[in-house]
């Protein structure tokens, strides 16, 4: 087996011929890679874009499929995905990923896709609506999907992109991101700052999966996380055996909150910028 150091050069020789346009040549290199280290998720993910760049949409998507089962082989349930799945939903994932950069990769939206399609239906909980709300509706069938939205207008754009199919709450949340340290410090004290005023069939219902990927929180005067994820984790401590997935964990306020809320006992994977957190009754 080549070691680390030859795999490298070797995956920047395959970038080298995919720029020089030698499409053959640089696929035949990201194979020399993975006979080499099978294990090297950067050679799938390359792979993948190669394969997109030339047009080949459903063998960039087994690309993606595959660099995600090797960022997940660490011995977790969820590391082998189900193809049936992908089968239905890869391409939609793939088409999310190439039209909105920046929000979920492809590995973060495979994964809670896998979790969650191996249990559904189910009640599934989403704070944040988006272009992907209607992936959420489809790998959820047969199961209810509600969302929680605090911008008015992108609420109602996106009602109308699904064709008025969804159950959407308007919701307030009153904090901006510079107070995440203060509201932190006031609950530690025995204030409740982080209640939310929810629909009561929001407060009631027993939910089986709930993902925070909302409000805004790029940057000191948006919202933040700070009281959604507060409320996904009473929302799932009432609930029990919940799927809990936190997005944009990369930032300092879902890091800290998440694990704040959610002992570290409770967590199962963490993907890119996603964290999973599963809740168990027993």
């Amino acid at each position: 087996m080549i070691n680390f150091g030859d795999t490298i050069a070797l995956n920047k020789k395959a970038q080298f011929y995919y720029n020089q346009g030698k499409f053959k040549e640089a696929i035949a290199w990201c194979y020399e890679v993975i006979k080499g280290q099978p294990n090297f998720v950067e050679v799938y993910e390359i792979m993948g874009i190669f394969l997109q760049l030339n047009g080949d949409i459903n063998a960039a998507v087994r690309a993606y499929i595959k660099a995600t089962e090797v960022l997940l082989d660490n011995g977790s349930v969820y590391s082998n995905l189900d193809r049936c799945l992908f089968d239905e939903y890869g391409s939609q994932i793939f088409q999310l990923v190439n039209d909105n950069p920046g929000q979920m990769s492809f590995q973060e939206y495979a994964y809670i896709t896998n979790v969650i399609g191996g249990k559904v239906p189910g009640n599934f909980l989403i704070f944040g609506v988006g272009q992907d709300s209607l992936l959420w509706l489809g790998v959820n069938r047969g199961g209810k999907t509600v969302f929680l939205e605090d911008d008015k207008d992108w609420l109602n754009q996106v009602k109308v992109g699904c064709e008025n199919s969804i159950e959407a709450y308007l919701v307030e949340y009153g904090t901006r991101v510079y107070l995440w340290k203060s509201l932190l410090e006031e609950y530690s004290q025995g204030n409740d700052c982080l209640w939310m005023v929810l629909p009561e069939k929001v407060l009631f219902t027993k939910w089986d999966f709930i993902l925070v990927d909302a409000p805004a929180g790029y940057s000191e005067e948006k919202p933040g996380r700070m009281k959604s994820i507060y409320m996904a984790a009473k929302l799932a401590m009432k609930s029990g055996n919940t799927d809990i997935f936190i997005h944009d964990c990369d930032r300092e306020v879902e890091d800290i909150y998440s694990d704040y809320f959610f002992d570290k006992g409770y967590l199962i994977n963490q993907v890119h910028k996603l964290k999973h957190y599963s809740l168990k009754r027993y």
